[in-house]
């Protein structure tokens, strides 16, 4: 039932104040490679409340719980600021669940910054500036190509073990919102159902 199947989008729950904090240091460092080891370890402390609070709860009840980033992000963006990539899938060993299933919508940088550019002007107005309104990892290209990058190994190694992110499957991002949808509706539907089997 829809009651069954919760649906959020992860933020920094452990304060306001740290929220702010992450916001501020988003919206204002000049470069996408600073902070790197407090922005992975403030991202895998709130996770770690965020399962205790909200995952376990959902999961432990036989429900399926939604999110709209998890380990996989933070261990992407992150690994591309500098840390090493054990040290940060180790820190996501302790009380963090792994995902049954990951989709990751794979975009094209072109594509993105034009998506990107496109909500910021109907948000603020065509004669907004665009740098302005850009986070610290969306301003350098050269960051985002290799984030790109590091996103399409890691569902490389997801495929050599599940153990890791959990099951990662890619969709092309390029696609239009309805195929995009159609997609993921496909393999989200195969785990409903089997989850349905499996309560009745």
């Amino acid at each position: 039932s829809p009651e069954d199947i919760v649906k959020i989008r992860e933020e920094i729950n452990d304060s306001r104040e740290k929220l702010d904090y992450i916001r501020k240091k988003l919206a204002e460092d000049k470069t996408p490679y600073s902070d790197a080891k407090l922005m992975a370890e403030l991202y895998v402390k709130d996770r770690l409340k965020h399962t205790e609070i909200e995952i376990n709860p959902v999961v432990s009840r036989g429900g399926i719980y939604i999110s709209d980033r998890y380990t996989l992000s933070t261990c992407c963006y992150q690994s591309v600021q500098g840390l090493d990539l054990q040290t940060l899938i180790k820190m996501h060993n302790h009380g963090i669940m792994i995902p049954n299933l990951t989709f990751l919508l794979d975009v094209d940088r072109d594509v993105a910054s034009e998506r990107k550019e496109l909500r910021i002007t109907e948000k603020h107005g065509k004669d907004v500036n665009i740098d302005e309104k850009l986070e610290k990892f969306e301003k350098d290209s050269v960051f985002i190509d290799n984030l790109i990058k590091q996103y399409r190994n890691l569902a490389i190694l997801a495929k050599t073990d599940k153990t890791i992110f959990g099951e990662v499957i890619t969709i092309n991002g390029n696609k239009s919102i309805e195929e995009v949808y159609s997609e993921v509706q496909k393999y989200f539907n195969s785990i409903y159902e089997r989850w349905i089997k499996s309560t009745n």
